[in-house]
């Protein structure tokens, strides 16, 4: 629906709601645009000693150093 002479386009409630299977290609096309547009580089420091899989302990599992990577515009 579009109302004003600014023609915004207002979303109703049905056309909002995506349940989750809805949602999944979208989530890929986000992903695939990232890792495809971007050139991406690993820490001089994760080059040398790898990367560290170890874990943390806690209400969930997360990696106990945190995954970094530097994004460049190709």
């Amino acid at each position: 629906m579009v109302r004003g002479r600014a023609a915004k386009l207002v979303l109703g409630d049905d056309e909002f709601r995506l349940n989750p299977i809805q949602r999944w290609p979208m989530v890929h096309a986000m992903l695939d645009l990232l890792l495809h547009r971007f050139e991406w580089t690993l820490p001089q420091e994760v080059k040398e000693n790898g990367v560290d899989m170890s874990e943390s302990l806690g209400l969930t599992m997360i990696m106990a150093t945190p995954l970094q990577a530097t994004a460049k515009s190709v």
